[in-house]
Protein backbone atom coordinates (compact mmCIF):
# COMPACT_ATOMS: atom_id res chain seq x y z
CA UNK A 1 0.00 0.00 0.00
CA UNK A 2 1.21 3.53 -0.82
CA UNK A 3 1.18 6.32 1.41
CA UNK A 4 0.74 9.78 0.49
CA UNK A 5 2.54 12.89 2.90
CA UNK A 6 1.21 16.10 2.02
CA UNK A 7 4.15 18.71 2.12
CA UNK A 8 3.26 21.78 1.23
CA UNK A 9 -0.21 23.48 -0.10
CA UNK A 10 1.33 24.90 -2.98
CA UNK A 11 -1.16 23.46 -5.53
CA UNK A 12 -4.34 23.39 -3.04
CA UNK A 13 -7.31 23.77 -4.95
CA UNK A 14 -6.15 22.34 -7.77
CA UNK A 15 -9.14 19.29 -8.24
CA UNK A 16 -7.63 15.86 -9.70
CA UNK A 17 -8.75 15.16 -13.08
CA UNK A 18 -10.75 11.43 -12.64
CA UNK A 19 -8.74 8.71 -14.57
CA UNK A 20 -11.82 8.05 -17.11
CA UNK A 21 -9.62 7.23 -20.05
CA UNK A 22 -8.73 3.86 -17.91
CA UNK A 23 -11.20 0.94 -19.33
CA UNK A 24 -13.42 -1.04 -16.80
CA UNK A 25 -10.93 -3.99 -17.60
CA UNK A 26 -8.17 -2.37 -15.12
CA UNK A 27 -9.74 -3.11 -12.04
CA UNK A 28 -10.23 -6.88 -12.34
CA UNK A 29 -6.45 -6.95 -14.21
CA UNK A 30 -5.54 -6.69 -17.51
CA UNK A 31 -4.28 -10.11 -19.48
CA UNK A 32 -1.32 -11.47 -19.40
CA UNK A 33 -1.83 -13.60 -22.64
CA UNK A 34 -4.17 -14.01 -25.95
CA UNK A 35 -3.85 -13.33 -29.09
CA UNK A 36 -6.20 -9.68 -29.95
CA UNK A 37 -6.05 -8.79 -33.09
CA UNK A 38 -3.52 -6.63 -35.41
CA UNK A 39 -3.62 -2.64 -34.94
CA UNK A 40 -5.88 -2.30 -38.11
CA UNK A 41 -4.76 0.03 -40.03
CA UNK A 42 -7.66 0.44 -42.71
CA UNK A 43 -10.10 1.68 -39.82
CA UNK A 44 -9.85 3.49 -36.78
CA UNK A 45 -9.04 1.83 -33.64
CA UNK A 46 -9.77 4.66 -30.81
CA UNK A 47 -8.16 6.48 -28.51
CA UNK A 48 -5.54 4.66 -26.47
CA UNK A 49 -5.60 4.15 -22.63
CA UNK A 50 -2.32 2.41 -22.25
CA UNK A 51 -0.21 0.20 -23.82
CA UNK A 52 1.84 -2.83 -22.41
CA UNK A 53 4.42 -5.52 -22.84
CA UNK A 54 4.45 -8.71 -20.62
CA UNK A 55 8.55 -9.30 -21.25
CA UNK A 56 10.99 -8.71 -23.51
CA UNK A 57 10.25 -8.81 -27.36
CA UNK A 58 7.05 -10.01 -26.42
CA UNK A 59 3.97 -8.40 -28.18
CA UNK A 60 2.99 -4.63 -27.24
CA UNK A 61 -0.42 -4.61 -26.57
CA UNK A 62 -2.42 -1.14 -26.83
CA UNK A 63 -5.57 -1.01 -24.75
CA UNK A 64 -8.03 1.55 -25.99
CA UNK A 65 -10.43 3.69 -23.60
CA UNK A 66 -13.23 1.21 -24.12
CA UNK A 67 -11.40 -1.45 -23.66
CA UNK A 68 -10.74 -3.20 -26.66
CA UNK A 69 -7.01 -4.67 -27.25
CA UNK A 70 -4.98 -4.77 -30.02
CA UNK A 71 -1.75 -6.09 -30.70
CA UNK A 72 1.17 -3.91 -32.16
CA UNK A 73 2.66 -4.77 -35.30
CA UNK A 74 6.16 -6.22 -35.52
CA UNK A 75 8.85 -3.81 -36.98
CA UNK A 76 9.21 -3.84 -40.37
CA UNK A 77 12.62 -5.65 -42.04
CA UNK A 78 15.44 -2.45 -41.85
CA UNK A 79 15.78 -1.63 -45.71
CA UNK A 80 18.59 -3.02 -46.98
CA UNK A 81 21.49 -1.11 -47.46
CA UNK A 82 23.05 0.72 -50.76
CA UNK A 83 26.35 -1.38 -52.07
CA UNK A 84 29.43 0.68 -51.80
CA UNK A 85 30.09 1.52 -55.36
CA UNK A 86 34.04 1.48 -54.86
CA UNK A 87 33.90 -2.31 -53.67
CA UNK A 88 35.05 -4.95 -55.69
CA UNK A 89 32.93 -7.24 -54.81
CA UNK A 90 29.15 -7.23 -54.18
CA UNK A 91 28.12 -8.23 -50.36
CA UNK A 92 26.19 -11.69 -49.89
CA UNK A 93 22.72 -10.51 -49.74
CA UNK A 94 21.77 -11.18 -45.71
CA UNK A 95 19.18 -14.22 -44.56
CA UNK A 96 15.93 -11.99 -44.32
CA UNK A 97 15.40 -11.17 -40.33
CA UNK A 98 12.65 -12.54 -38.63
CA UNK A 99 10.16 -10.50 -37.54
CA UNK A 100 11.11 -8.77 -33.89
CA UNK A 101 9.27 -6.35 -31.51
CA UNK A 102 10.12 -3.24 -30.14
CA UNK A 103 10.16 -1.99 -26.47
CA UNK A 104 6.75 -0.39 -25.31
CA UNK A 105 9.13 2.22 -23.63
CA UNK A 106 9.53 3.20 -27.29
CA UNK A 107 6.42 4.46 -27.98
CA UNK A 108 4.58 7.94 -27.03
CA UNK A 109 1.11 8.14 -26.32
CA UNK A 110 -0.32 11.94 -26.70
CA UNK A 111 -2.26 13.36 -23.82
CA UNK A 112 -5.44 12.55 -25.17
CA UNK A 113 -4.82 8.91 -27.01
CA UNK A 114 -5.73 9.84 -29.94
CA UNK A 115 -1.85 9.60 -31.54
CA UNK A 116 1.00 7.06 -31.20
CA UNK A 117 4.36 7.76 -32.05
CA UNK A 118 6.84 5.16 -32.43
CA UNK A 119 10.32 4.55 -33.72
CA UNK A 120 10.80 2.61 -36.87
CA UNK A 121 14.47 2.24 -38.12
CA UNK A 122 15.68 5.78 -38.66
CA UNK A 123 12.32 7.80 -38.69
CA UNK A 124 9.68 8.21 -36.47
CA UNK A 125 6.15 6.90 -37.23
CA UNK A 126 3.11 9.33 -36.18
CA UNK A 127 -0.40 7.00 -36.56
CA UNK A 128 -3.68 8.67 -35.66
CA UNK A 129 -5.92 5.77 -33.81
CA UNK A 130 -8.79 7.85 -34.32
CA UNK A 131 -8.65 7.37 -38.24
CA UNK A 132 -6.08 5.87 -40.52
CA UNK A 133 -3.52 8.78 -41.30
CA UNK A 134 -0.15 8.19 -40.82
CA UNK A 135 2.82 10.43 -40.94
CA UNK A 136 6.81 9.91 -40.88
CA UNK A 137 9.17 12.17 -39.00
CA UNK A 138 12.83 12.25 -38.67
CA UNK A 139 14.49 9.89 -36.53
CA UNK A 140 15.36 10.84 -32.91
CA UNK A 141 16.02 9.17 -29.77
CA UNK A 142 13.75 10.63 -27.18
CA UNK A 143 10.43 12.77 -28.06
CA UNK A 144 7.75 14.47 -25.99
CA UNK A 145 4.01 15.75 -26.62
CA UNK A 146 2.76 19.10 -25.87
CA UNK A 147 0.24 18.82 -23.08
CA UNK A 148 -2.48 19.67 -25.67
CA UNK A 149 -1.05 17.64 -28.26
CA UNK A 150 -0.45 20.10 -30.78
CA UNK A 151 3.12 19.62 -30.65
CA UNK A 152 5.67 16.67 -30.80
CA UNK A 153 8.92 17.81 -29.88
CA UNK A 154 11.82 15.63 -31.02
CA UNK A 155 15.60 15.79 -29.48
CA UNK A 156 18.14 14.59 -32.07
CA UNK A 157 21.70 14.61 -30.07
CA UNK A 158 22.28 14.99 -26.79
CA UNK A 159 25.33 15.98 -24.93
CA UNK A 160 28.30 19.12 -25.25
CA UNK A 161 26.57 22.54 -24.93
CA UNK A 162 23.86 22.30 -28.04
CA UNK A 163 20.91 19.86 -28.37
CA UNK A 164 19.34 19.78 -31.90
CA UNK A 165 15.62 19.32 -31.66
CA UNK A 166 12.50 19.26 -34.14
CA UNK A 167 9.15 20.59 -33.46
CA UNK A 168 6.41 19.07 -35.34
CA UNK A 169 2.78 20.88 -35.46
CA UNK A 170 -0.16 18.68 -36.18
CA UNK A 171 -2.18 21.43 -36.76
CA UNK A 172 -0.48 23.53 -38.94
CA UNK A 173 2.09 20.54 -40.13
CA UNK A 174 5.62 21.03 -40.58
CA UNK A 175 8.84 20.80 -39.07
CA UNK A 176 10.65 23.37 -37.49
CA UNK A 177 14.85 22.27 -36.67
CA UNK A 178 16.88 24.50 -34.06
CA UNK A 179 19.84 24.16 -32.09
CA UNK A 180 19.69 25.02 -28.56
CA UNK A 181 22.53 26.16 -26.65
CA UNK A 182 23.04 24.42 -23.43
CA UNK A 183 24.61 24.81 -20.62
CA UNK A 184 27.75 21.97 -20.65
CA UNK A 185 26.03 19.01 -19.10
CA UNK A 186 24.39 16.09 -20.49
CA UNK A 187 20.79 16.85 -21.23
CA UNK A 188 18.12 15.12 -21.92
CA UNK A 189 14.07 16.40 -23.53
CA UNK A 190 11.76 15.71 -20.47
CA UNK A 191 9.17 17.51 -21.70
CA UNK A 192 7.01 20.15 -23.41
CA UNK A 193 4.52 23.04 -21.58
CA UNK A 194 1.26 24.56 -23.13
CA UNK A 195 3.02 27.06 -24.29
CA UNK A 196 5.71 25.21 -26.73
CA UNK A 197 8.64 25.93 -24.20
CA UNK A 198 10.79 22.72 -23.39
CA UNK A 199 11.70 21.02 -20.39
CA UNK A 200 15.34 19.23 -19.91
CA UNK A 201 16.95 17.31 -17.27
CA UNK A 202 20.55 17.79 -16.66
CA UNK A 203 22.91 15.77 -15.23
CA UNK A 204 26.30 15.45 -14.19
CA UNK A 205 28.74 13.55 -11.69
CA UNK A 206 30.37 15.49 -9.04
CA UNK A 207 33.99 16.15 -8.71
CA UNK A 208 35.02 14.12 -5.75
CA UNK A 209 31.60 12.65 -4.98
CA UNK A 210 28.90 13.90 -3.41
CA UNK A 211 29.96 13.55 -0.09
CA UNK A 212 27.24 11.94 2.83
CA UNK A 213 24.78 14.48 1.27
CA UNK A 214 24.90 12.81 -1.98
CA UNK A 215 26.41 9.35 -1.58
CA UNK A 216 25.75 9.29 -5.84
CA UNK A 217 27.60 11.74 -6.63
CA UNK A 218 24.95 12.96 -9.06
CA UNK A 219 23.75 16.25 -9.70
CA UNK A 220 20.22 16.08 -11.22
CA UNK A 221 18.70 19.69 -12.32
CA UNK A 222 15.77 20.96 -14.59
CA UNK A 223 16.00 23.97 -17.50
CA UNK A 224 13.29 25.50 -18.85
CA UNK A 225 13.54 27.20 -22.40
CA UNK A 226 10.50 29.34 -24.08
CA UNK A 227 9.99 28.49 -28.00
CA UNK A 228 12.94 30.87 -28.45
CA UNK A 229 15.67 29.51 -26.71
CA UNK A 230 15.93 31.61 -23.40
CA UNK A 231 16.23 30.54 -19.81
CA UNK A 232 12.63 31.24 -17.86
CA UNK A 233 13.60 28.96 -15.06
CA UNK A 234 16.10 25.93 -13.79
CA UNK A 235 16.61 23.71 -10.46
CA UNK A 236 18.64 21.34 -8.73
CA UNK A 237 16.78 18.22 -7.17
CA UNK A 238 17.56 17.05 -3.55
CA UNK A 239 19.97 14.41 -3.11
CA UNK A 240 19.24 11.07 -4.53
CA UNK A 241 16.77 11.80 -6.35
CA UNK A 242 16.05 11.52 -10.09
CA UNK A 243 13.34 13.45 -12.35
CA UNK A 244 10.67 11.06 -14.46
CA UNK A 245 7.65 13.22 -15.21
CA UNK A 246 6.78 17.14 -15.91
CA UNK A 247 2.56 17.26 -15.24
CA UNK A 248 1.96 20.89 -15.73
CA UNK A 249 4.24 22.97 -14.41
CA UNK A 250 4.98 19.97 -11.92
CA UNK A 251 7.95 17.95 -11.62
CA UNK A 252 7.80 14.48 -10.62
CA UNK A 253 11.22 12.06 -9.58
CA UNK A 254 11.37 9.07 -7.36
CA UNK A 255 14.68 8.89 -5.23
CA UNK A 256 16.08 7.07 -1.69
CA UNK A 257 15.68 3.75 -0.85
CA UNK A 258 17.79 2.29 -3.67
CA UNK A 259 19.17 -1.49 -3.29
CA UNK A 260 17.70 -4.42 -2.01
CA UNK A 261 19.98 -3.56 1.51
CA UNK A 262 19.16 0.04 1.38
CA UNK A 263 16.48 0.63 4.63
CA UNK A 264 15.40 4.12 4.14
CA UNK A 265 12.37 4.10 2.17
CA UNK A 266 11.87 5.35 -1.37
CA UNK A 267 9.76 7.89 -2.45
CA UNK A 268 7.95 9.72 -5.26
CA UNK A 269 8.02 13.64 -4.64
CA UNK A 270 6.94 16.05 -7.20
CA UNK A 271 8.32 20.17 -7.09
CA UNK A 272 6.99 23.17 -8.35
CA UNK A 273 8.87 23.77 -11.66
CA UNK A 274 9.20 27.53 -11.03
CA UNK A 275 11.03 27.83 -7.57
CA UNK A 276 11.51 24.21 -6.71
CA UNK A 277 9.11 24.12 -3.92
CA UNK A 278 7.67 20.65 -2.71
CA UNK A 279 4.28 19.97 -2.90
CA UNK A 280 3.57 16.82 -2.07
CA UNK A 281 5.51 13.19 -1.30
CA UNK A 282 4.38 9.63 -1.72
CA UNK A 283 6.50 7.07 0.57
CA UNK A 284 6.68 3.63 0.16
CA UNK A 285 8.01 0.57 1.56
CA UNK A 286 11.99 0.12 1.20
CA UNK A 287 13.66 -1.90 -1.51
CA UNK A 288 14.51 -4.29 1.04
CA UNK A 289 11.21 -5.66 0.68
CA UNK A 290 11.21 -6.56 -2.74
CA UNK A 291 9.27 -3.56 -3.88
CA UNK A 292 10.49 -1.34 -7.03
CA UNK A 293 8.60 1.74 -8.48
CA UNK A 294 8.65 4.12 -11.12
CA UNK A 295 6.24 6.54 -13.16
CA UNK A 296 4.41 4.97 -15.78
CA UNK A 297 2.69 8.57 -17.21
CA UNK A 298 0.28 10.85 -16.61
CA UNK A 299 -4.19 11.05 -16.84
CA UNK A 300 -5.17 14.24 -17.71
CA UNK A 301 -2.25 15.77 -15.53
CA UNK A 302 -3.08 13.18 -12.61
CA UNK A 303 0.71 11.48 -12.37
CA UNK A 304 0.81 7.38 -11.88
CA UNK A 305 2.87 5.47 -9.98
CA UNK A 306 4.02 1.74 -11.47
CA UNK A 307 4.29 -0.24 -8.09
CA UNK A 308 5.91 -4.11 -8.94
CA UNK A 309 7.40 -6.58 -7.06
CA UNK A 310 11.30 -7.90 -8.07
CA UNK A 311 11.76 -11.70 -8.25
CA UNK A 312 12.55 -12.99 -4.72
CA UNK A 313 10.77 -11.12 -3.42
CA UNK A 314 8.85 -12.96 -0.38
CA UNK A 315 5.49 -10.69 -1.13
CA UNK A 316 6.35 -11.38 -4.63
CA UNK A 317 2.39 -10.57 -6.68
CA UNK A 318 1.31 -11.39 -9.47
CA UNK A 319 0.44 -8.49 -10.77
CA UNK A 320 1.98 -5.00 -10.90
CA UNK A 321 0.20 -2.06 -10.11
CA UNK A 322 -0.62 1.21 -11.19
CA UNK A 323 -1.82 3.96 -8.52
CA UNK A 324 -3.23 7.61 -9.13
CA UNK A 325 -1.88 10.45 -7.38
CA UNK A 326 -3.83 13.33 -6.21
CA UNK A 327 -1.59 16.78 -7.26
CA UNK A 328 -3.29 18.28 -4.23
CA UNK A 329 -2.54 15.96 -1.26
CA UNK A 330 0.20 13.58 -2.84
CA UNK A 331 -2.67 10.61 -1.57
CA UNK A 332 -2.68 7.88 -3.72
CA UNK A 333 -5.31 5.59 -5.51
CA UNK A 334 -5.15 2.17 -7.02
CA UNK A 335 -6.36 2.56 -10.63
CA UNK A 336 -5.10 -0.50 -12.83
CA UNK A 337 -3.75 -3.87 -12.43
CA UNK A 338 -1.27 -4.88 -15.05
CA UNK A 339 0.56 -8.57 -15.53
CA UNK A 340 3.79 -9.36 -13.73
CA UNK A 341 6.91 -8.25 -15.25
CA UNK A 342 5.06 -5.83 -17.48
CA UNK A 343 6.13 -2.53 -18.88
CA UNK A 344 3.67 0.22 -19.10
CA UNK A 345 3.24 3.14 -21.32
CA UNK A 346 0.29 5.92 -20.09
CA UNK A 347 -0.47 8.90 -22.49
CA UNK A 348 1.77 11.64 -21.52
Amino acid sequence: MLVGVLLSAGCAGVAPVPATALPASCATGLPADGTPELLPAERPAGRAALAYQVGYEAPIWLVTSTGERYTMPPLPHRPPQSPDPQASELPEPLPPEPPRHDSVRDLRLSPDGRWLARAVHGTVELRDLTGTRVEQLPDSFNFHWSPDGRWLVLQREHGGDRLRLSRYDLTGGGVQEWAQPVPNMTWHLLGVRPDGSIVLRGSHELAGGGGEQNPHGVDESWLVLDRDGHEVARGTLPARHSLILLTGDTLVGVGGGRGEQDAEPAVTAAFALVGGAPRWTVTHPPHRLGLSYGIAGNLGGVPVIMQSFERGSPDLAETVELYTVDPASGRTTLACLIPERSEVVLPR
